[in-house]
């Protein structure tokens, strides 16, 4: 099993554990994901990012 931190978004906590300790919220990985220079993906990451800010993705 991989043990990675996690911080919880409400009252920025950090733990091991899926919920947090505090306030019982779920929690979020801490670490963002690698970055890769040839990411196929990175184009709707991008659009979707653009989405949620309330900006247009054009």
């Amino acid at each position: 099993m991989k043990t990675t931190i996690r911080k919880c978004k409400d009252c920025s906590l950090y733990t091991l554990s899926v919920n947090c300790p505090r306030c019982g919220k779920e929690t979020i990985m801490a670490i963002p994901p690698r970055f890769a220079p040839r990411d196929k993906f990175m184009k709707y990451r991008l659009m979707t990012e653009m989405e949620k800010n309330g900006k247009n993705p054009d």
